[in-house]
């Protein structure tokens, strides 16, 4: 395994250094000290690991990330920092991150993150291999390599020199609307892969291409049905434009067995329910990891599709709530022309409109769309705000139900999903990071197991989740494992202090308050309660009684009614000198500017 390492800090980058040399004598590894000098070293020969600081001249972490992303270069990048910051993180994850490691680096974690590398590059090594050893098989089954042809056209990636091998689909050049179907599992599913349900079994390869068999393909619930058919002779009918006839080839909701029903008649189906909108053209993709079956229907219109969108979405709901009936889930993302027919004849648009209905696809994430989205729907897309506080969930996570905790993750992600018009994987970019977030501010509370399933549920299994419900309830069963080991440290009678003692904090910070009055108070040494209380809480007993007696200055000053000193008296300090210095360092005013400030503020109520 080939590594590089940035950080411009000589000794952090030796250290790191000798530490990954040390555990991989094997290992080829290299060091930049900015990232700029990391970006021509991976320009030169890609690393498959990055480990690499993010404060640093000349380019930082996060700027060299972004980069790598922006030019399309695929290396599997740790983000090592000494600042335990959300927005780091998040900026992180934002542009790929495989993984963030705080500083000091422990050795146990560095080991483990190798071992997670080494097993993810291996196995990506193994499918490029077999991806080209496929090639030569993919060019014998004529059927599967027109089907990778047409795939590549409709991305806007078939070379030039390949076009005329589609010169009998000429006709399929001059669509104006695509919609694109897939099949998938049942509807909420995460962390699953998708490919293995459809396919493998059905004349489709594990790296995504199709094989040679000769069967036809079959979605979830179908059965193999007869026998014999390639994929030109399975969609042959609809390789061209016709009209569909409106009878169901195999009827649906007829004799049939409810668990027959292959890929072709399906493909028919699909044909027949939208033939009423213009001249159709279906046919079926390629399975790639992570997918479900696909169906490309190419409509020509002659016409925008928009006084007719909302028609369509009902013939396209109709089909699927009867497929539904019979076990076989299905989504569906219109791509249109919005106006007028500009370059529909050479096929100019075609990428444009696949695009537009990917796009639209992803977005049936969102239970608001019932699995059917339009392009022309979500132009413009939605500003999307995300108000979920980690400290503020963190102290929810602590009461004695998950209630709380659960209305505020809902919350926050009915709001950022705004109707529906969110980007899904903003959505699920923010879902990990909560979990990130959490993971950092207990990493010192609750059991190491516990940061270890955060982190690789937000790595892997809530990139995964195909609906905006899966999402947040994997989202809330995580968070419950977090409160459950809270609950369980609380059993102690050394965590019941703890908590106790906050309590007395609150009703005695008035007084001179000691961490030995206090220890003394719960029967404690007052070493090990203030040790005690740091693991609990996170923080010290004086942040905890400097918080409370803040608080009520607060309180005091904004209603006006005493003059600083006896302010200062009420809070606990003898002081008003001090208070005043507390007060400045720890609100960033000094309690007469403060008093001013809060005052109107308090009255503005009672101006007409």
């Amino acid at each position: 395994m080939n590594i590089l390492i940035v950080d411009d800090e000589p000794r952090h980058l030796r250290g790191m250094a000798a530490m990954i040399r040390e555990m991989r004598p094997d290992a080829q590894v290299a060091t930049a000290k900015d990232g700029e000098a990391a970006v021509a070293i991976v320009r030169s020969g890609l690393p498959d690991v990055v480990l690499s600081d993010i404060q640093m001249p000349n380019m930082d972490g996060l700027a060299f990330l972004q980069l790598l992303e922006e030019e399309g270069l695929r290396t599997k990048v740790v983000m090592v920092s000494a600042y335990n910051l959300f927005e780091y993180a998040q900026t992180a994850i934002r542009h790929g991150a495989y993984d963030y490691l705080l500083k000091p680096v422990d050795a146990e974690k560095v080991e483990a993150l190798l071992r997670r590398l080494e097993e993810q590059v291996a196995a990506e090594t193994k499918e490029r291999g077999e991806s080209d050893s496929m090639k030569q098989r993919l060019r014998l089954a004529s059927s599967a390599y027109r089907s990778r042809l047409l795939h590549l056209w409709l991305s806007g990636e078939l070379p030039p020199d390949e076009r005329t091998e589609l010169e009998d689909w000429e006709r399929l050049r001059e669509a104006d609307a695509l919609v694109l179907t897939e099949f998938g599992p049942e509807d909420g599913e995460c962390g699953h892969d998708y490919g293995s349900s459809f396919g493998r079994d059905a004349g489709c390869s594990s790296d995504g291409g199709f094989n040679s068999s000769p069967n036809p393909r079959h979605v979830p619930g179908c059965d193999p049905g007869s026998p014999g058919r390639d994929l030109d002779s399975t969609h042959g009918r609809n390789s061209s434009y016709n009209h569909a006839s409106a009878r169901d080839s195999d009827n649906l909701d007829g004799e049939q067995d409810e668990r027959s029903f292959p890929l072709d008649t399906l493909t028919e189906q699909l044909s027949s329910a939208v033939a009423a909108f213009g001249e159709v053209c279906t046919f079926s993709l390629q399975v790639v990891p992570n997918q479900g079956m696909r169906l490309v229907t190419a409509l020509r219109l002659g016409r925008p599709l928009s006084a007719k969108l909302e028609e369509l979405r009902g013939a396209l709901l109709a089909l699927a709530e009867r497929w539904r009936r019979r076990g076989i889930q299905a989504s569906y993302g219109i791509g249109s022309i919005t106006g007028g027919t500009a370059n529909r004849q050479d096929g100019a648009n075609i990428p444009g409109l696949y695009r537009q209905a990917q796009t639209a696809l992803a977005y049936t994430f969102h239970a608001e769309w019932q699995g059917v989205a339009s392009g022309e729907a979500l132009d413009p897309p939605a500003e999307s705000v995300f108000r979920l506080d980690g400290e503020q969930l963190f102290e929810a996570l602590q009461e004695p139900t998950m209630a709380a905790a659960e209305a505020m993750c809902r919350g926050a992600f009915r709001e950022l999903a705004a109707g529906g018009r969110a980007d899904p994987k903003l959505m699920k970019d923010y879902a990990s990071l909560t979990l990130i977030k959490i993971k950092s501010r207990t990493r010192d509370i609750v059991e190491q197991r516990i940061g270890s399933v955060l982190t690789q549920a937000a790595a892997s299994e809530l990139p995964a989740c195909r609906s905006g419900e899966a999402l947040v309830e994997l989202l809330l069963r995580y968070l419950s494992e977090v409160h459950r080991s809270l609950a369980e440290r609380k059993q102690g009678r050394s965590e019941l202090a703890a908590d106790h003692c906050l309590s007395w904090i609150q009703t005695h910070y008035r007084e001179d308050v000691t961490l030995e009055m206090a220890a003394e108070q719960f029967h404690f040494n007052a070493s090990y309660f203030s040790t005690l209380i740091k693991q609990r809480t996170g923080r010290s007993f004086s942040d905890h009684l400097t918080e409370a007696r803040m608080r009520r200055a607060k309180e005091l000053l904004a209603a006006g009614q005493l003059k600083i000193y006896e302010i200062a008296e009420q809070c606990g300090y003898r002081d008003t000198k001090y208070f005043t210095r507390m007060f400045k360092r720890q609100v960033g005013l000094s309690p007469e500017n403060y008093k001013h400030m809060a005052r109107p503020q308090a009255g503005k109520g009672d101006t007409p």
